[in-house]
């Protein structure tokens, strides 16, 4: 192993531990003495007229997964138009649009995919 890379394994691990630890120490050193009044969900000051726990509709959840999905797909196009100066130096501009070309297609496959089973109709 490096000599350059021991430090910042000691650093990670020191700082795993001690935030484990800090985690630890919080949990055994808070007071747990739950009361109804604790427990209750705190409204800016105003007494609460009707319970806070109501149900959320599953297509909310649905729509996020979504957009987390293709959020997350979009950053790998960073590397791509990091990278894309060096592509066409060495000729190889071509290959790499079509492997753009088919991720961006196969991302097109999803959304229709899902558009088709409904996933983003608000009907009840």
């Amino acid at each position: 192993m490096e000599q350059t890379v021991i430090p910042l394994i000691i650093q990670v691990m020191f700082a795993a531990v001690a935030s484990a630890a800090f985690i630890f120490l919080g949990w055994l050193l808070s007071p747990k003495r739950p009361s109804p009044v604790k427990m209750s969900a705190y409204e800016c000051g105003v007494r609460m007229f009707h319970d806070a726990r109501v149900p959320v509709k599953i297509t909310f959840y649905v729509i996020a997964v979504l957009f987390i999905l293709f959020e997350v797909e979009i950053l790998f196009f960073f590397p791509f138009a990091c990278a894309l100066k060096d592509f066409v130096r060495r000729g190889i501009s071509a290959a790499v649009l079509i492997e753009i070309i088919l991720f961006v297609g196969v991302l097109f496959i999803g959304y229709l995919y899902a558009l088709a089973k409904g996933a983003f109709s608000w009907k009840e």
